[in-house]
C-alpha cells in the first residue's frame, strides 16, 4: 500500500486519543514503515496535530513496548545518541552498550552520529567520551568516532605490514602494546579487518581474533574483537546473547533490532545458520504483548523488504 503520511498522522493520532491506547493499530501503521518514512510521519504529525508524535507515544505506553516503539520512530543516529548520551549519564559508564553502537558504522554513519549528538545535546560526542572513560578504552573509542576507515587501494601490502606489526606488539613480546592494536583496529573499514584476521592466522597459526582475546581482557578486547568479525555474525550473537538462558536482556535486543533495522534479513540468515533457529520465532518465544508484537513486526517487514529487492522486476525477467 503507497505510504499516506496525512493519513497514517490521522491514524496514529485516533489511536492514542482520548481514553487507552490502539496498540494494535499503532504498532501495524508504525512499524510497518521504513525508517524514511517514518521521519515524513513525524513532521507531518507535528503539522497536523501541533504535537510530537514520539512525546504522544511515550505518554501512552510503557516499559520496552515503549523503549521498542520510541527507538522505531527515530532514527538509527537519533537513537544510537539516545543510547550513548544515557550509557555516560549519571555515575558510571555502560561500557558494553557504548560497544555495541559505535563499532561497525561506516564514516558517513559515524558523522551522522557525530552531528546528531551535538544537535540534541549541545556537547561533543569525543568530549563526553573524554570526560567518561579513561585509558586505552578512551583511546578505543575516540578512534572509532575519529578514524576515517578509508577503503584501502591495495591491502594486500598494508595487511603484511599490519600483521607484523600487530604481531610485534602482542605475540612477540611481553605484554602487549594498546596504542598499535587500537590504532590498526580503529583506522580500518571491517572487509579489511576480516581480511586481517585471516591473514594473521595463516602467518601466525592463531588468528587476530584470538589473539585478542588471549592478550586483552574486559571491555577494551570486548570492543576489539567486535570489530574483527563480520556485522551479522556480531548481532545474530548479541541477539542470541539477550535470549538466551533464564531472563531476557531486553535493552540489547531492543538495540540491536532498532539500531540494525535496516540489516535484519541478513543478521536472520546468520542467526538460523550460526544457532538453528528462526530469529523471528525466537524472539517470539522470549517476550510478549505489545513489545514482542514491535520486534516482530519490524523483522517481518526487513524481510519482506529484502525479499521485494531482490525479486526481479518484470522487464528484467522479460528481458532475461
Amino acid at each position: 500500500m503507497p505510504f499516506d503520511p496525512v493519513h497514517a498522522s490521522e491514524v496514529c493520532r485516533r489511536a492514542m486519543k482520548g481514553w487507552g491506547c490502539d496498540d494494535d493499530i499503532l504498532i501495524l501503521t508504525i512499524c510497518s514503515r521504513t525508517t524514511e518514512e517514518l521521519q515524513v510521519l513525524r513532521e507531518t504529525y507535528t503539522k497536523q496535530f501541533k504535537r510530537d508524535l514520539i512525546l504522544d507515544v511515550k505518554s501512552e505506553t510503557s516499559w520496552w513496548y515503549k523503549e521498542a516503539l520510541v527507538a522505531t520512530l527515530m532514527t538509527p543516529e537519533e537513537y544510537t545518541c539516545r543510547v550513548l548520551h544515557k550509557a555516560m549519564a549519571g555515575m558510571g559508564t555502560d561500557e558494553k552498550a557504548m560497544i555495541q553502537v559505535l563499532t561497525h558504522l561506516k564514516p558517513p554513519e559515524m558523522e551522522a552520529i557525530k552531528a546528531t549528538y551535538l544537535s540534541k545535546y549541545n556537547k561533543k560526542l569525543e568530549y563526553d567520551i573524554q570526560d567518561d572513560t579513561s585509558g586505552s578504552l578512551k583511546k578505543f573509542f575516540v578512534g572509532l568516532i575519529n578514524s576515517p576507515r578509508d577503503r584501502v587501494p591495495h591491502p594486500e601490502a598494508e595487511i603484511e605490514r599490519d600483521i607484523v606489526e600487530l604481531y610485534n606488539a602482542g605475540q612477540n613480546r611481553i605484554g602487549h602494546d594498546d596504542d598499535v592494536f587500537i590504532k590498526i583496529i580503529t583506522k580500518h573499514d571491517n572487509e579489511y579487518l576480516r581480511a586481517l584476521n585471516i591473514a594473521y592466522g595463516r602467518k601466525y597459526g592463531d588468528t587476530l581474533v584470538r589473539c585478542v582475546q588471549k592478550q586483552f581482557s574486559g571491555y577494551l578486547g570486548e570492543g576489539m574483537q567486535a570489530m574483527l568479525v563480520d556485522h551479522d555474525k556480531y548481532y545474530a550473537e548479541l541477539i542470541w546473547k539477550a535470549v538466551d538462558g533464564m531472563g531476557t536482556d531486553d535493552a540489547q535486543l531492543v538495540r540491536v533490532i532498532a539500531c540494525r533495522r535496516h540489516r535484519l534479513h541478513s543478521i536472520g540468515m546468520r542467526f538460523m545458520l550460526t544457532y538453528g533457529k528462526n530469529l523471528l520465532h525466537r524472539v517470539e518465544q522470549d517476550v510478549s504483548g505489545n513489545y514482542a508484537k514491535v520486534l516482530t513486526k519490524l523483522i517481518e517487514v526487513s524481510e519482506r523488504t529484502s525479499a521485494a529487492r531482490s525479486k526481479p522486476s518484470a522487464a528484467t525477467a522479460a528481458a532475461a
